[in-house]
């Protein structure tokens, strides 16, 4: 109790105190229509706390109105990771971030879209999903700043935070090919998304580079990010008489799918099939022993959304376009052995 009386109040106390949203008093401070009830109880509220803008609330630009939207495909847990970094980072700087996520679906992504404009947010953070082509012209009508994450949408002028597939992916396949696999399958995402591009393309570089070009150059299921599509795109890779001794999936989705495939077919991981995950899952290290797996930070993605993000709110002279390229590593368990 005495630690909250000696921390300066915040834009969160106030809203609290006056019971009104924190977009409200936003709004107020920047001199905005408000309705009387609301102005009385948030100018009540700040005199009674003894509230005063912050340096960095004080130089966001006018008419600001505390919301930051969020777009994701999925509540999943590198999604969920980034939107949780997200939220630490805005909420004490006096911003509500508005979560939606779509669910690969075009007319919900519309509909967020045409809420996140009504809401005027300022600023828009989201995966680069495909649906957004349906959706461009929603977009440019918002002209708020867009900081794009996971995957790319080539042609626009936005900052973006990504991850580096191509390069983690060709890591990993080396890795295997070290380890004497020669016949290695992948079950790649949707390629219509630039993340199973770039992973798709790292395992043909890691391939190519030991010339293994002609052997796995047909060794490719899946099509798709989830757990069904790793479930029939493994059972697709040991029909024929080709079966291959690894397997490099492009999620941990896929992956999961993988070993019920695997399962049912009576191979042991990774005695018979060693496999490795694009993206590493709390649950991973518990999975037939420990899944190695690409990790990347979801928290350091997060942040440097954020940093994007204030820095185009807060000035307007930032240049054009910027990107940050995260960089992954590759967590070693025990699904990757030598075959027999």
């Amino acid at each position: 109790m005495s630690n909250r009386k000696n921390k300066a109040p915040t834009i969160l106390d106030v809203a609290d105190l006056a019971g009104v949203s924190v977009g409200s008093v936003s709004r107020y401070l920047n001199g905005e229509q408000l309705r009387k009830k609301n102005r009385e109880s948030i100018a009540a509220a700040i005199e009674k706390l003894s509230y005063s803008r912050n340096t960095s609330a004080a130089n966001i630009r006018r008419k600001s109105s505390g919301f930051i939207g969020f777009l994701l495909p999925s509540f999943d847990e590198f999604h969920t990771g980034v939107l949780e970094e997200i939220v630490n980072q805005f909420t004490p700087k006096g911003y509500v971030v508005l979560p939606f996520s779509h669910g690969d679906q075009g007319s919900f992504l519309k509909g967020a879209l045409e809420y996140f404009k009504a809401q005027k947010v300022d600023a828009i953070i989201a995966s680069g999903d495909l649906g957004f082509f349906k959706s461009m012209d929603i977009l440019q009508d918002i002209d708020v700043p867009l900081i794009l994450y996971s995957n790319d949408i080539q042609g626009m002028n936005v900052d973006r935070v990504l991850i580096d597939d191509r390069k983690a992916s060709k890591h990993a396949v080396k890795y295997m090919i070290e380890m004497g696999h020669t016949n290695i399958a992948i079950l790649t995402g949707d390629l219509n998304d630039s993340t199973a591009i770039d992973r798709k393309r790292g395992y043909d570089e890691a391939l190519a580079s030991a010339e293994l070009t002609e052997i796995s150059a047909h060794n490719a299921a899946g099509n798709g990010w989830h757990t069904h599509h790793g479930y029939i795109g493994t059972l697709d890779l040991y029909k024929g008489e080709n079966k291959p001794t690894a397997i490099f999936a492009s999620n941990y989705f896929l992956a999961l799918g993988a070993v019920q495939a695997l399962e049912e077919l009576n191979l042991k991981i990774p005695n018979d099939v060693s496999i490795i995950s694009f993206g590493d899952a709390s649950f991973l290290p518990f999975v037939t022993g420990g899944i190695t797996a690409v990790s990347f930070s979801a928290k350091e993605i997060g942040r440097h959304i954020c940093d994007f993000a204030l820095s185009r709110i807060t000035d307007q002279s930032a240049k054009s376009s910027r990107t940050y390229i995260h960089q992954p590593s590759l967590v070693v368990r025990n699904s990757v052995s030598r075959p027999k």
